[in-house]
């Protein structure tokens, strides 16, 4: 069909027109965009655009996008799809992955401890939060607590804070000093691998 420019404002608008029919067509900004596939349900396609660089590039805007992808996610039961947008995502800022992390169900993490950033393939996050993921864990899943001592590295989190909720969690695992002792106890969480089979039997 046989279309012609009639007039055009800055790159913005513009008057096509068409088989005697005038079409007014404004030009929608990458944020717009995203938002729009936001508001559609389309999360993998808006977080394409943001990762590409198309969208918002300030990490407010781009932490602000993030929430706006999982909290709906959540809220609709789908936590792997948005444990995944997270990963495709490939966040380094810390603020949002804290805000991400406590959108998440204590019994939902599990589904996110393989998608946090850990070194040295990634930017190592600060360490309270690995420190609130594990001690989160310890409550609900010591299967993935175990299995999460075992993929990170020690040196990022705290064993301190780890010690006293699995004494919260786990009776089994209260223990005074006069049979193992605090060092002792100490020594098995740091130790994965030997912690990974006490927590087992305890599920």
């Amino acid at each position: 069909s046989r279309r012609q420019l009639l007039s055009a404002q800055g790159g913005q608008l513009c008057c096509i027109l068409t088989a005697g029919n005038i079409h007014v067509v404004q030009r929608r900004a990458a944020s717009d965009h995203i938002i729009w596939l936001i508001d559609h349900g389309e999360f993998e396609a808006a977080i394409t655009l943001v990762s590409k660089g198309t969208g918002p590039q300030d990490v407010d805007e781009r932490r602000r996008i993030c929430v706006l992808c999982v909290r709906p996610l959540l809220a609709g039961g789908e936590p792997g799809r948005a444990a995944r947008i997270l990963r495709q995502l490939a966040m380094a800022d810390p603020g949002a992955w804290r805000e991400c992390i406590e959108l998440f169900q204590a019994s939902e993490l599990p589904l996110l401890v393989p998608e946090l950033p850990v070194p040295p393939q990634c930017t190592r996050l600060p360490c309270e939060i690995y420190d609130d993921v594990l001690n989160r864990l310890a409550a609900v899943s010591p299967g993935t607590l175990c299995d999460a001592l075992e993929l990170w590295p020690r040196d990022i989190y705290s064993a301190g804070p780890l010690i006293a909720s699995l004494r919260q969690a786990l009776p089994a695992w209260a223990v005074g000093p006069s049979t193992h002792g605090e060092e002792d106890l100490r020594g098995a969480v740091l130790q994965s691998s030997e912690l990974a089979g006490h927590l087992r039997l305890a599920e």
